[in-house]
């Protein structure tokens, strides 16, 4: 940026130190989804951000499920995905903006929770079982349903004759 002043000329170079916004509340994935994390960095010049998974260092080569991106208006790198995620990536994940004109940083930490997957035929979390017990025709029939407690209600129900 120029300005002058009387005919005198001066340039002035801005900059600003790294700023994180600090994430809103912990998030929860459902096993074998993407975890896509956003890091609010600022500064002036954009700040470097890295990633970490505890005390690890997260890139392409310390883990392939990993990829980062420019999340819209931010820094490279600001957008953290972990596609396939597993129960072992449950952890407390730390977005650092780092700026070569500054010898400081800012950082914000999420905890991340991993929850099981519900499906069909798979595993439920916390499940719950209805039995009912009816004829149809001379058959005893007994119908045993398998549900979970999630924000969606799925259910399973397998048709068995009654033991006599």
């Amino acid at each position: 940026m120029e300005f002058g002043l009387n005919g005198a000329c001066a340039r002035a170079a801005w900059t600003a130190y790294p700023y994180v916004r600090h994430f809103d509340r912990s998030q929860t994935v459902v096993a074998g989804r993407s975890l896509v994390l956003e890091c609010r960095a600022w500064g002036w010049r954009p700040p470097n951000v890295t990633w970490f998974r505890g005390d690890q260092l997260l890139s392409r080569d310390t883990d392939s499920r990993v990829t980062l991106s420019a999340a819209p208006g931010r820094p490279p790198g600001s957008r953290l995905t972990v596609d396939g995620v597993e129960q072992t990536d449950r952890a407390y994940y730390t977005c650092v903006a780092s700026s070569d004109d500054w010898a400081s940083q800012d950082n914000a930490t999420v905890l991340v929770r991993v929850k099981g997957r519900v499906s069909v035929c798979g595993q439920f979390q916390r499940p719950k079982f209805h039995v009912s017990s009816f004829l149809a025709g001379d058959f005893p029939i007994q119908l045993v349903c398998l549900s979970s407690f999630s924000k969606f209600h799925v259910a399973t129900c397998q048709r068995h004759a009654c033991p006599s």
